[in-house]
């Protein structure tokens, strides 16, 4: 501001104050009382002079403080939504490791069930292969033992032997049926001897005839069946 058009200085100075006054903005009226105290130190009024002075301070503070007010203000709102974030983050978080968790609890029971259906499987498995195993050892004794009755039957001569025979084994006494209808009891009850290979002379002493009788009725069954002599008679009978 130039000393030379003071009035006219003042004039707009005044404006200014007037302005900044009724808009109430600390910024302009600070601005305005430190244009207005300018100009009463240059005419040399120095009570108007401080008096402008203090009112620039004044609202000087007014807008430093006004500015520490929205510094603390804008910190504390960065500080709360920074803290609802880290909150909803924390949540978000939680909802996440639950769901890890009760996904993992889930697959740890899943797997257990599977380990457990395998294991009761095998156990099934195991089981059946033991009493298939039982039902056979039991077959086959059961087997033996009738195998080594009929036997017993054939060294007694027991007259229920063939019979027995028949039933026990079935399928060979059938097809010797088949293959010569012809054959008389005593000729089935020879190839039954046969069949368990026992030799002539054994076959003598069980049915209480000399062994020259049991030469000649092989050899009227050899000639009945058509096997010829160079094939052993018991074990033809075996392979029916």
């Amino acid at each position: 501001m130039r000393k030379k058009d003071p009035e006219t200085a003042f004039d707009y100075i005044k404006e200014q104050v007037q302005l900044a006054e009724q808009i109430g903005r600390y910024v302009f009226l600070v601005d305005a009382y430190a244009s207005m105290a300018q100009y009463y130190f240059l005419i040399d009024d120095e009570l108007q002079y401080l008096r402008y002075k203090a009112k620039g301070k004044e609202f000087n503070d007014l807008l430093n403080n006004k500015k520490e007010l929205g510094v603390g203000l804008t910190v504390d709102t960065l500080i709360r939504l920074n803290d609802d974030k880290i909150k909803t983050i924390s949540k978000r978080n939680n909802y996440l490791l639950i769901s890890y968790l009760f996904g993992f609890v889930v697959l740890v029971f899943y797997f257990y069930w599977l380990n457990e259906r395998k294991k009761h499987e095998m156990f099934i498995v195991e089981e059946d292969v033991r009493l298939m195993q039982l039902e056979s050892n039991e077959l086959k004794k059961k087997v033996d033992n009738t195998y080594d009755e009929v036997i017993a039957m054939a060294k007694a001569n027991d007259s229920a032997f063939l019979a027995r025979f028949q039933e026990v084994f079935k399928p060979i006494f059938s097809k010797l049926e088949k293959l010569t209808p012809s054959l008389t009891t005593e000729e089935l009850k020879l190839c039954a001897m046969l069949y368990f290979n026992f030799s002539t002379k054994d076959i003598a002493n069980f049915t209480f005839v000399q062994t020259k009788t049991i030469q000649m009725k092989k050899y009227r069954l050899r000639k009945k069946l058509n096997i010829d002599s160079s094939v052993d008679l018991s074990e033809w009978v075996r392979n029916l």
